[in-house]
């Protein structure tokens, strides 16, 4: 628990705004813009409301590397993945918008090395499997 053991001190300057702003508005948008049909909602629309919130995390990235500032933390790795959905449901268009900060803070969550370990496949335990231990 990071409560109890927290080495890379990811519960130092957590942006709870961010994270509530990333829970609500930004995820509500991404639903509508990714799944457009499922909502049937105006992706356009959705995409550009978005994008807006990123555009606020992009200002806010230019006063540090992270949104903690020079290390990552829990701020980072709640928002991270929504951006990496956003991003992915239409890759060039998201490389042609000017948000550079943003854009490298993504690409340096994406080839982080913990980044690599949550994302490893693993086959589908079956009963009968050794225990899988992640470290």
């Amino acid at each position: 628990m990071l409560g109890q053991h927290d080495p890379q001190h990811w519960l130092f300057n957590i942006r709870h705004d961010l994270i509530a702003q990333n829970d609500g508005p930004f995820k509500y948008h991404l639903d509508r813009y990714k799944y457009a049909t499922r909502y049937q909602s105006n992706p356009d629309c959705h995409r550009a409301e978005a994008l807006k919130i990123l555009e606020n995390i992009d200002k806010i990235l230019q006063e540090g590397f992270f949104l903690h500032g020079a290390r990552p933390g829990l701020t980072d790795a709640a928002i991270a993945p929504f951006v990496r959905q956003f991003a992915a449901t239409d890759p060039d268009w998201f490389a042609s918008v000017p948000l550079v900060r943003l854009q490298e803070w993504l690409q340096a969550f994406l080839t982080s090395p913990l980044f690599g370990r949550a994302m490893c496949r693993l086959a589908p335990w079956q009963e009968g499997d050794a225990p899988i231990l992640l470290h």
